[in-house]
């Protein structure tokens, strides 16, 4: 028993601490010994957590998860700070199973020299406030200057800055310069000063009402808004500190003071205050409320002194000893508001013109007679916030790029409320409701002028007031001004340039800086207006601008306009290139020439210049362009023929010295390559008598320079240069044989060939001749045959005659057109082709030749004047046909008739088919070759079984004196003839003039077919036998000389 009684002492005991368990506990507080929240690194600082008894404690850092310390005291200490102990540090204090967190504190370790010391962040209003400029190597600092936001405030020998009473005004960056005599040690970094608004208590009352009767209960209560806990509060009436037991019938509990039985003495003035550990240690003290106790019969009640706009007020009228009125009449100022049956009387919401003076007359319910009047009640309506003042920093007038900002500031006096705040220029809005931010322009510009205003509206309740309007003006940054001197005058190598650079306007003190190219990096910095070039060079050449710079804002001009300076450089002598192509070039070769000159001022001008290889030829410009500066120009030439040799050139001019250069020249040998070799000899046909001369003679078509060599039988004629029997003369083109023998016999042929390079060869196989020698035997045939055959021929002659005698329109033909007065003017070939006709390594005969490069051959070919033959139908009558003769020519038809779709043509007729043309089979001639057919065609051989037409037809057309059929442009094949370089051969009804050799010539007389006639010619050599080519087929000649001697024979 004994035991138990002691277990139950002990435990009794144990208890005793924890007896207030129900208490709410304190919140911790955190402090800092010494108390400067900027310390050097080395320092030793403490920092320490104040509780009720019987706490434990934790320390943390903002940086780090876990708790500091092991040992759970109340003070944690860092003996030797370094930089990584800056940061935001908080303690916790845990009782039981109850714990609450300290307020942050802040501390910074610095290394630098100097250090400005504050205390902990943030100070409220009122708070003593002391700085500290501090040395790390504690010496005596002799003088110290203070700045705020970098404007001095103040220079002493004390290290300390003291502010007995802090303001909102003195928020802010501070910082201290010291020195140790005349010794600067540093400057400080830089410290904000944050200074909190002070919170202030509020007092209300519970009923609501100030004006109560005698003997009712009302109780006042105090708090302190905000998020600050921890407060205890202090009463006050009519100036006087109200005791926890003033009088019996009145009691204070906490934030909580009550009157349980009300009486005349009770009426007065009541404030509050908030004190507590820690920061803030104490509130603002709450506006006053007046409490009126009435004995009155009649009493008007109103809310808690003043009322605030935009809040709703309610005034109530009442009767003593529980009457109810039945009736109830409200006055402001001595006028009556409103008969009611109500006993309130509602405003909401209020504003400042329903501020006055209230009273109620009742009438009571029981009697139902008049109760009495209230005594006047002044009712004072504040405003919630002030009218909005609109601040322009840093100024009303700013530069062009100064940023610019716009403070709308609204003094609230309602604690609790909300603004919102809206900004405008010239009417209309900037930007939308938003909290107490200013309105910002990091750089103005010019369309930022105008008028602003801003608005602020309290949150919940519609109220709104507008600020007065403020004017911005931004001027417009000077623009520099940049001018040459001498002006106008052109600048070459080696003068003298000056760039004078001002700034218009009222601002002074300008330094200038130059700049070259557009390039972000200075050329050139200086007090002095003015830039020189001593001596001026090609890299001075460019674009320069300037700025002006100053100490005061603006801090820079505009840039001036680009001035662009060009030094003047003569055009250097060009240099000709052949980039592409050789010296020595056939026709069809295109030739690049390159020229370029590498130094000169732009724009230079190039030309490209031809003299041919006659002395007395005269130069031809070739090409001319310009660049915008030196650089390569390039020129390409096609080689046509052996004009184009020559010398070639090209020049260069600018306009800085007026002086043309000319390049180095190059020499160029255009060929020709060699093509259509014939060869001709007058033998007679019934052979050579023995011991007689012969000479055989081998010509080309066109060629330049070509040389010979010699067939006999196929072999190769060696031909020494003291041999008897051969002798060449004319350059190899003649073979002459001295004394014909019977080994001479046989068959002759010559190849021309030409050379462009060593790999590169063209050649040209002749026709063949037969050589026999002449017996007694021919001899006597021949003079047989002559006079057998000369009846014939004078019967033939005497025919011939007649029949021109009887024919007016052939006659006339001949006279006006003058086809055998004259021979036609010379047909020329066409521009030889850039390929070779024959390669070196693979010899062809000059039929396959002609094949390949699209030669002209002429038919003289028979129209039925009218005819109405149907296509593929033989005419009727093959004798009475009209000779109206004229000759037209024809182009080869290189591509096998589609009529056969792929089938080996047969029977060709030419122009039979299209016009009703008459044309026979010339028996032996045309004969078939072996192996190809309508596919050997295509390929542009000759095509398989070929008809002749008859020597001499008739042509069912006239000439067109200078205009087309029925006025429509037609398109014949034309000779082979140069009508231009390059340019197709058409014909044409009428006669057009037309670039031939660009002698702009016209054409030569052409006679035109009605429409729709096709023609289709034959090829150049139609007889062949095994391959072989025996001779050119009958009415089909290769140029217009045997064309006239055929025609002029014939007619």
């Amino acid at each position: 028993m004994s035991s138990t009684k002691h277990l139950i002492l002990i435990l009794f005991f144990a208890l005793i601490p924890f007896a207030d368990l129900t208490d709410k506990p304190a919140k911790a507080v955190l402090t800092l010994d010494p108390p400067w929240a900027v310390i050097f690194t080395g320092d030793k600082i403490t920092l320490k957590c104040a509780a009720d008894d019987f706490w434990y404690f934790k320390w943390y850092q903002a940086r780090k998860k876990d708790s500091l310390n092991k040992i759970r005291a109340e003070e944690y200490t860092i003996n030797t700070a370094a930089v990584s102990h800056s940061g935001e540090y908080t303690c916790k204090g845990y009782h039981l199973s109850e714990s609450i967190l300290s307020d942050p504190i802040h501390i910074t370790v610095s290394d630098e020299r100097v250090i400005l010391q504050t205390p902990p962040q943030p100070v409220f209003e009122g708070d003593a406030l002391t700085l500290r400029c501090r040395d790390r190597y504690n010496s005596d600092i002799t003088r110290v200057v203070f700045y705020k936001d970098n404007k001095e405030l103040q220079s002493q020998a004390d290290t300390e800055l003291s502010v007995a009473r802090v303001s909102k005004s003195d928020e802010g960056s501070y910082k201290c310069r010291a020195w140790r005599w005349s010794a600067y040690l540093g400057d400080s970094a830089e410290v904000r000063v944050s200074v909190r608004e002070r919170p202030k208590a509020v007092l209300t009352l519970e009923p609501a009402w100030t004006q109560i009767f005698k003997s009712e209960r009302v109780t006042l209560r105090c708090e302190v808004p905000g998020d600050y806990t921890d407060w205890r509060f202090t009463w006050y009436k009519d100036g006087w500190k109200v005791s926890a037991t003033q009088d019996y019938y009145s009691s204070i509990d906490g934030d909580k003071y009550t009157i349980s039985f009300a009486t005349k003495g009770h009426s007065g003035e009541y404030t509050c205050k908030g004190e507590r550990t820690g920061n803030p240690s104490y509130s603002k003290t709450s506006d006053a409320l007046t409490l009126r106790v009435s004995d009155e019969r009649v009493i008007l009640q109103t809310p808690t002194q003043p009322v605030f706009e935009g809040d709703s007020l309610t005034l109530r009228c009442r009767v003593r000893y529980g009457y109810t009125a039945t009736k109830v009449v409200f006055y402001k100022d001595n006028k009556e508001l409103q008969s009611q049956a109500d006993t309130e009387l509602s405003v909401n919401p209020v504003s400042k013109s329903d501020e006055g003076s209230y009273k109620c007359r009742a009438w009571s319910s029981q009697y139902y007679h008049y109760s009495g009047d209230s005594a006047e009640v002044r009712v004072s309506v504040r405003e919630r916030f002030s009218t909005p003042t609109l601040t322009v920093l840093p100024g009303a007038s700013v530069w062009e790029g100064e940023a610019v900002t716009l403070q709308c500031g609204a003094q609230i006096y309602k604690q609790g409320t909300q603004l919102q705040y809206r900004y405008s220029k010239d009417n209309g809005d900037l930007i939308g409701a938003r909290s107490r931010e200013p309105y910002s322009i990091p750089a103005a510009e010019l369309r930022d002028t105008g008028s602003y205003q801003c608005e602020v509206e309290a949150e919940g309740t519609g109220l709104k007031k507008r600020s007065y309007s403020v004017s911005l003006t931004v001027k417009e940054i000077p623009k520099a001004v940049l001018v040459r001197e001498p002006a106008g005058v052109p600048i070459s190598e080696s003068d003298t340039v000056t760039l004078r650079c001002q700034v218009p306007g009222e601002l002074t003190a300008w330094g200038y800086t130059w700049y070259k190219d557009g390039r972000s990096l200075p050329l050139y910095q200086n007090w002095n207006d003015r830039y020189t070039i001593t001596s001026a060079a090609v890299n001075h050449s460019g674009e320069y601008t300037c700025q002006g710079d100053r100490t005061g804002y603006p801090l820079h001009s505009k840039r001036s306009d680009a001035l662009t300076l060009t030094v003047l450089i003569p055009v250097s002598a060009p240099s000709l290139s052949l980039v592409s192509g050789n010296s020595v070039a056939p026709s069809g070769d295109t030739l690049t020439l390159r020229c370029e000159s590498h130094r000169g001022t732009g724009p230079i001008w190039y030309s490209f210049h031809h003299r041919g290889n006659e002395g007395n030829q005269s130069s031809t410009l070739l090409y001319w362009t310009s660049l915008p500066g030196p650089g390569p120009v390039s020129h390409n030439r096609t080689i046509l023929n052996e004009s184009d040799s020559g010398q070639y050139w090209c020049d260069s001019f600018n306009n800085v010295s007026q002086e043309i250069k000319t390049s180095e020249r190059i020499n160029i040998t255009a060929i020709v390559p060699v093509a259509g070799a014939n060869l001709s000899s007058a033998l007679p046909e019934g052979g050579v008598w023995k011991n007689s001369r012969v000479s055989l003679h081998c010509s080309v078509l066109r060629g330049t320079k070509p040389s010979y060599s010699w067939y006999r039988n196929g072999q190769r004629l060696h031909i020494p240069d003291h041999t008897r029997t051969y002798t060449l003369s004319e350059g190899g083109a003649t073979l002459s044989i001295h004394s014909v023998q019977e080994l001479h016999e046989g068959t002759y042929q010559c190849v021309a060939e030409n050379q462009i390079t060593e790999r590169r060869t063209f050649n040209s196989t002749s026709n063949t001749v037969e050589l026999r020698t002449a017996t007694a035997l021919t001899l006597i045939v021949s003079l047989v045959s002559v006079f057998i055959l000369l009846p014939v021929i004078s019967a033939c002659l005497f025919l011939t005659v007649r029949a021109l005698k009887n024919n007016q329109s052939l006659r006339e033909t001949i006279e006006k057109y003058g086809v055998i007065r004259q021979k036609p003017k010379t047909l020329r070939e066409p521009a030889a082709s850039p390929v070779a006709e024959n390669s070196h390594d693979i010899p062809e005969t000059s039929h396959a030749a002609a094949e390949r490069e699209g030669e002209l051959v002429y038919a003289v070919v028979d129209i039925k004047k009218k005819s109405k033959v149907k296509r593929g139908q033989e005419p009727k009558n093959r004798k009475n046909l009209p000779l109206e003769y004229c000759v037209t020519y024809a182009k080869v038809n290189d591509r096998a008739s589609e009529k056969t779709k792929g089938e080996k043509e047969e029977c060709v007729y030419s122009l039979q088919h299209e016009a009703g043309i008459e044309g026979t089979r010339e028996e032996g001639k045309g004969k078939r070759e072996e192996g190809r057919g309508n596919e050997g065609a295509r390929e542009g051989r000759t095509e398989g079984l070929i008809y002749t037409l008859p020597i001499i037809t008739r042509i069912d057309g006239v000439r067109e004196g200078g205009k087309g059929k029925s006025g429509r442009e037609e398109c014949f094949y034309s000779l082979p003839r140069e009508v231009g370089r390059g340019r197709e051969g058409c014909m044409y009804f009428e006669p057009r003039q037309t670039e031939r050799g660009g002698g702009g010539e016209r054409e030569e007389e052409v006679y035109s077919l009605p429409r729709g006639v096709g023609m289709y010619s034959l090829p150049r050599e139609v007889e062949r036998e095994n391959g072989r080519v025996k001779g050119p087929g009958e009415g089909v000649y290769s140029n217009e000389e045997s064309l006239y001697e055929n025609f002029q024979q014939r007619t």
